[in-house]
């Protein structure tokens, strides 16, 4: 039996390397596409930063997943320049449900406050996208540890190495991380 994993969460670099906008974009859409068709994806959960949040909101959108957006509080975009703010609104307006980490600490620091919203997507995904380089520190790579601590799948996309991964099991018929190696899929521009 294939499990569904109906709510997916992101997190990942606001900055990417140099070059790799694309194709991230392009592995985001492909991600998407197969866990909607797949696996039953209804949810995108998505903390709506700048970069990989907003890519990954978009892709959903098109494909006629609901998103749902987490932020920090309605600070957010505040010191964005206009035509981000502008498209971060746009983003918000077409969100199915907005949650605030303010509703939770309303007088947390925003810091706190993206840690908070981090932790309810991480509560709320049943499997996550991240999309993560090799650095070690950073909210992307806090996120990666609670997600594994919590027992989470996660498909990992690379921009730096431009590398797709999956954290088994996806499938339950799937054999365990310690019965397969990590399936990698590789593919340039």
């Amino acid at each position: 039996m294939i499990p569904s994993y109906y709510s997916v969460m992101v997190s990942g670099h606001r900055v990417l390397p140099a070059g790799s906008a694309p194709w991230v974009q392009d592995q985001i859409d492909a991600v998407v596409a197969q866990l909607n068709s797949k696996y039953g994806m209804r949810h995108a959960l998505t903390g709506m930063a700048l970069g990989v949040d907003q890519m990954f909101a978009r892709t959903a959108l098109r494909i006629g997943i609901r998103v749902d957006a987490y932020i920090p509080g309605k600070d957010q975009a505040l010191r964005w320049p206009d035509e981000e703010r502008e498209a971060y609104e746009q983003l918000l307006a077409r969100s199915s449900k907005i949650e605030t980490a303010t509703s939770v600490q309303p007088y947390a620091s925003f810091v706190t406050r993206l840690h908070l919203r981090n932790d309810m997507m991480i509560r709320n995904c049943n499997l996550a996208v991240l999309i993560l380089d090799d650095r070690q520190s950073g909210g992307a790579y806090t996120v990666k540890n609670k997600l594994q601590a919590a027992g989470r799948p996660i498909i990992h996309i690379d921009p730096k190495n431009r590398t797709t991964t999956a954290t088994w099991p996806l499938d339950r018929n799937a054999p365990t991380a310690a019965e397969k190696p990590r399936t990698t899929t590789k593919t340039g521009r």
